[in-house]
């Protein structure tokens, strides 16, 4: 059992020796303090259950030391009881209980009373605190249960969804596909003509509505990961490949600062390569040419284990506060052209490997995108 601190004030070494003689059968931690300045010090270091104060002392007698105790916020509830002698008055022993004391004890003092008062307020504080850990226990297990209800429900909505969007989509594939072959058919013909880019423009809009389906779909589709030990610089390096390679006419770069940081995880890397993939289109869109992307990586604490934290960071002009609040709500986009799905998605792989995504803090222009991921 730990033990408790409990705070001796008299200006009088020799009834301090003989409190603290009487106390030490308790076992508890006994702090002395010789004058009121130096039991506030003491007050203001460290917390006790229980304070034995004086009320005759030079300077700062109990009672102002009291008052003061008594204006601090952590310490109003702190317990006091006065050490007095008989000639006490009543007037006094009043003003003591309006300054908050709960007991007195009257000299000479008897051990058995002293040490039977101090163990009494020793318990209750060790039950208050047992007190204080359960509830804080149960606030965070009520905190989960409705997250989990929470996630059980939306995953509710995007089954609902999926399910709606599938039998859209193969509903609709159908007349796309007979809309693709003819317009195939009608290029052919108008080879060379003035309306050969109109055509172009339809065959432009079937593909994005067949990417939309695809998006859709792939948003409210349950999420089963396969994670294996994966270094995150070889996810992100490849998606950066992939996000290049549409990009051959930008003037880009990238930028790694990983240093010696460990960046292997328990992955599913399909979907994390999605993930860097989604971050990384943003960051080239938003930013004007040139664009620099800075990828930093350290370690981080996840809740009460280990974890990496992925920094994306771009050169673009950053934000906005709507934006930073919106930028993971589904079909939110600032693209002229983009289904909003991307960073929704990848803030659904994100949670569902354990991890957190958000947008963190930069200094200047830019925007920086935080992934912490456990390291599983």
């Amino acid at each position: 059992m730990n033990k408790v601190n409990i705070l001796l004030v008299d200006d009088q070494p020799g009834k301090l020796l003989s409190y603290e003689s009487v106390l030490a059968e308790l076992g508890e931690n006994l702090v002395l303090a010789r004058s009121g300045r130096e039991a506030l010090q003491q007050l203001l270091r460290q917390e006790f259950a229980l304070i034995l104060l004086d009320v005759v002392m030079p300077d700062m007698d109990g009672f102002d030391t009291a008052t003061m105790i008594r204006q601090h916020p952590r310490l109003e509830h702190t317990p006091i009881i006065f050490l007095t002698a008989f000639s006490t008055s009543d007037f006094d022993r009043l003003r003591g209980y309006k300054l908050g004391a709960v007991d007195y004890v009257f000299a000479p003092v008897v051990p058995e009373i002293l040490r039977a008062k101090v163990a009494v307020f020793v318990e209750l504080h060790r039950k208050r605190r047992e007190l204080f850990v359960a509830n804080q226990k149960l606030q965070f297990e009520i905190a989960e249960r409705k997250r989990a209800q929470e996630q059980a429900l939306q995953a509710e909505r995007l089954a609902a969804i999926g399910e709606m969007v599938t039998g859209l989509a193969h509903e609709s594939r159908n007349a796309l596909q007979l809309m693709q072959a003819s317009s195939e058919m009608l290029m052919r013909r108008l080879n060379g003509t003035g309306e050969h880019e109109l055509v172009l423009e339809i065959q432009k809009a079937q593909d994005r509505l067949i990417h939309l389906f695809d998006e859709v779909s792939g948003y409210a589709a349950p999420i089963r990961l396969v994670r294996e030990r994966h270094e995150l610089a070889k996810l992100w390096r490849e998606a950066w490949q992939q996000v290049t390679a549409l990009a051959k006419d930008r003037d880009i770069r990238l930028v790694e600062a990983a240093g010696s940081a460990d960046t292997r995880c328990a992955v599913d890397p399909f979907s994390m390569e999605r993930v860097f993939r989604n971050v990384l289109e943003n960051s080239i869109a938003a930013a004007p040419d040139p664009v620099t992307v800075e990828i930093q990586c350290a370690a981080a604490r996840l809740g009460e284990g280990d974890g990496v934290r992925v920094v994306i960071r771009d050169n673009g002009p950053g934000l906005t506060c709507e934006q930073r609040q919106k930028i993971f709500v589904p079909f939110y986009t600032t693209k002229v052209r983009g289904t909003g799905l991307g960073m929704a998605i990848a803030k659904r792989i994100v949670e569902a490997h354990g991890g957190v995504i958000g947008v963190g803090q930069c200094n200047g222009a830019g925007t920086a995108i935080e992934i912490t991921l456990p390291k599983g």
